[in-house]
This record gives C-alpha cells, sequence and structure tokens, in this order.
C-alpha cells in the first residue's frame, strides 16, 4: 500500500510552507535576497518533462506536477521540495516498486544558482539554468561526491 493521502498532504502544505519566511543560506545581504527568491519557486513538487530536453544538453527540464498531462513512463523522475531544506526524491527501484525517499536540498552559499541535492550517502550538484514558477531546469555538475 502506497501513502498517496499523505504525500499529497505534504505537497499541499509545502505551498503554504514556502509562502513563510526562508531563512537564507549566505551570511551576506546581496545573496539573502538573490536566495530567497529561488527559494520560494523551488519548493513544490517537480516531475522531469524528458520531453522537453534537448538532444545533446545536459539540461533536465522539470515541471510542477499538475502542469500538464505527462506521457505514459516506467520512470519519472520527481522532487518535492520543502521550504525547511528537507526533500523527497523517487527511487528508481530494481523491482518496480518507485518511492520516494527523503532527502535534503541546499543552495551554495557563495553561488546561489548552484543546487545541492543528497540522496542518502550521495550528493548531486546542479546548477539551475532556469526557475520560474512553471519550469526548473537543471544543469548536472560533475563533481557528484559521497557526503560525510
Amino acid at each position: 500500500m502506497r501513502p498517496l493521502p499523505l504525500l499529497l498532504l505534504i505537497a499541499f502544505s509545502c505551498g503554504a510552507a514556502c509562502d513563510s519566511s526562508v531563512e537564507p543560506m549566505s551570511s551576506t545581504a546581496p545573496s539573502q535576497a538573490a536566495s530567497q527568491a529561488p527559494v520560494k519557486n523551488l519548493c513544490g513538487h517537480w516531475r522531469r518533462a524528458y520531453e522537453e530536453e534537448r538532444e545533446g544538453e545536459n539540461v533536465e527540464v522539470y515541471r510542477p506536477k499538475d502542469a500538464k498531462q505527462f506521457p505514459p513512463s516506467r520512470f519519472r523522475m520527481a522532487y518535492i521540495f520543502h521550504a525547511d531544506g528537507a526533500c523527497e526524491w523517487y527511487y528508481l527501484s530494481p523491482d518496480d516498486d518507485h518511492r520516494f525517499k527523503p532527502g535534503k536540498w541546499e543552495l551554495d552559499r557563495a553561488n546561489g544558482q548552484i543546487l545541492v541535492i543528497q540522496k542518502e550517502a550521495v550528493k548531486e550538484t546542479y546548477r539551475m539554468v532556469e526557475l520560474t514558477a512553471d519550469v526548473l531546469r537543471l544543469a548536472r555538475v560533475p563533481t557528484a561526491s559521497k557526503a560525510k
């Protein structure tokens, strides 16, 4: 049995949490203002729209989960970002029992366009190419490392 009602509750509550004040990642005033705007748009449930990706580019395209009817797919990556730095990421299970797992996210303190997602023992780093309420475009930064 899948905890669908719980996931829906979490997704709806993230919208309310994102409207509250967000603790900025940086200690300098210019970076604080820059990091607060992306955080508000980032919070929510994003699903990968790989049909919109351009061949040869290293950019993943994500849309809000309810933005459109996504075509059928055996697996479609998804993230739920919460304002407190927690996130959930969709796990590609070898037995097709895909489910969300808990993780953490943060914006790089030196560059608010760098998104770091911690998935269990692995940190994935992305550059936010575009972030609006309607689209999230991420380019993977090739320096994935093990968490300490």
